[in-house]
């Protein structure tokens, strides 16, 4: 669960040197739900991302509302993900589908999200980078068999030394999920159950050609003939 000290970010948490030199506007998606979310910042203006939480000599937030940085128009790389009216993030069910969080993290940080398989058995993704790499953890992967890092070592997340077999995200049941990273170390606690706690060599790490983004440093989220709903998604720099 998101802790009660999380707040929306807005473009004043924004640093400056991200600021710079970039176009606010009103965010569609947010107009056309009528909700209370803030302007964002187009990321093709800055060219980089909505917020660099890994610059050395920024002054970053220290909680950041993923959600009310994402604009599904903006930052999908396969799919219609959408906000619905109560402002839950809607998965597509199709094969790949992937959306780019517009965030490059810290060195340290913990995600946190509730979500909720509407249909399907197959993988939910979430991409995340540790130790300047960027890999994608696969939960419940084939046929909702398997959890693990998907790439690790080259290897599929259902075949290495992650893996964890089990269903984790059961259809109809709202799930709590953390995810804790480092330079070295990756893990995933689901419903406070720990599902996942990889440590070793950050270039171990890597992305599937089958999941490709177009930003190796962001953020990312996919899902895989599967619909899941997101109800929060946020993430905590971790000191």
């Amino acid at each position: 669960m998101v802790s009660s000290g999380l707040r929306p970010a807005s473009a004043t948490d924004l640093p400056s040197a991200v600021l710079s030199n970039c176009s606010i506007i009103a965010d569609p998606i947010s107009t056309y739900h009528n909700l209370s979310r803030p302007p964002r910042v187009r990321h093709w203006d800055c060219r980089g991302p909505v917020l660099a939480l890994s610059e050395p000599n920024v002054k970053s937030p220290a909680h950041v509302d993923l959600l009310h940085l994402v604009n599904p128009r903006l930052d999908r790389v396969q799919g219609i993900w959408f906000f619905e009216k109560n402002g839950r993030l809607r998965s597509p069910c199709e094969f790949e589908a992937r959306l780019e969080i517009p965030v490059v993290p810290p060195k340290s940080y913990a995600l946190r999200m509730t979500l909720e398989r509407l249909q399907g058995r197959e993988t939910f993704g979430i991409g995340v980078v540790a130790g300047g790499r960027q890999t994608m953890i696969s939960i419940d992967n084939s046929n909702s068999r398997f959890t693990g890092l998907h790439n690790l070592d080259g290897k599929p997340a259902g075949a290495n030394e992650s893996t964890k077999r089990g269903t984790f995200l059961p259809l109809h049941q709202v799930a709590q999920l953390e995810c804790r990273v480092t330079d070295r170390a990756i893990r995933l606690i689901i419903d406070k159950q720990e599902v996942l706690n990889w440590q070793g060599d950050p270039a171990r790490l890597s992305v599937s050609p089958d999941w490709p983004v177009p930003h190796s440093d962001w953020l990312f989220i996919s899902a895989f003939s599967s619909e899941f709903e997101i109800s929060s998604f946020a993430l905590e720099v971790v000191k």
